[in-house]
C-alpha cells in the first residue's frame, strides 16, 4: 500500500524538481523579465499602469513654406547587447560552417576571384573554374553532369555571390565567408 503512494507520487514529485531547478537555474533572467512587465489586466482585476492612451490624430494645418529645422546633435543608440552579439556570431559561423561544407573548393576559389573583381566576374572567367571542378568531378564520379548554370547557381543561393548582366559579384555575406575560411584557416589569407 506505501509503494503506491510513492507510485502516484513520484511524477508530481520529479516535475516539481525539474521546475523547480528550472527557475532557479534562470533567476535573474526571468526577474528581468517581470520587471519589464507594466500592466497587467484580467476579468476581476486590473494591475499596474494603465498603457499610454493613443493620442488623438493632430488637426490639418495650412502648409508654410519654412526651412527644416536644423539637425540637432543626437545622443548615440545604446550599445548592443554582447550576448546578441555573441548569438549572432554563433549563427553566421554556424551559416558558414554549413556552406563550407556543401562547396565545392573550386567554387570557393571562384568565389575568391569574384571577390578580387571589383567590377564583376564575366562567366568565360568563371567557366574555367567549373571545368576544373567538372575535370575533378569526373574522376570520382564519370556519370557527374552538373551544369555551369548549377555550379553558380550554388553561390548564388547561399547568398555569397550574384549575377548582374552576366557578371558575378560578392554580397557582404561571400565577402564575411571569406574572411571567416581565412580566420579558421581553412583558405590562405591574402600575401601567404
Amino acid at each position: 500500500m506505501v509503494i503506491e503512494y510513492f507510485d502516484v507520487l513520484a511524477w508530481p514529485v520529479v516535475v516539481l524538481a525539474l521546475v523547480s531547478g528550472f527557475f532557479l537555474l534562470f533567476r535573474p533572467n526571468i526577474a528581468a523579465l517581470i520587471e519589464r512587465i507594466r500592466h497587467i489586466t484580467t476579468p476581476l482585476a486590473s494591475l499596474g499602469t494603465a498603457p499610454a492612451a493613443p493620442q488623438p490624430d493632430a488637426p490639418d494645418l495650412p502648409e508654410v513654406d519654412e526651412p527644416p529645422p536644423s539637425a540637432e546633435p543626437t545622443t548615440p543608440p545604446p550599445a548592443p547587447d554582447p550576448q546578441v552579439n555573441q548569438l549572432a556570431a554563433y549563427v553566421y559561423y554556424w551559416y558558414y560552417e554549413k556552406v563550407y561544407r556543401l562547396t565545392f573548393g573550386t567554387q570557393t576559389a571562384a568565389l575568391e576571384h569574384i571577390n578580387q573583381s571589383p567590377a564583376g566576374a564575366d562567366m568565360a572567367t568563371l567557366l574555367t573554374f567549373y571545368l576544373n571542378h567538372l575535370n575533378v568531378a569526373k574522376l570520382t564520379d564519370p556519370t557527374y553532369n552538373r551544369d555551369f548554370n548549377g555550379y553558380m547557381g550554388w553561390l548564388v543561393g547561399a547568398q555569397l555571390a550574384t549575377e548582374q548582366d552576366g557578371r558575378y559579384f560578392i554580397t557582404a555575406i561571400g565577402r564575411s565567408f571569406l574572411a571567416w575560411m581565412a580566420a579558421e584557416g581553412l583558405i590562405h589569407k591574402p600575401g601567404q
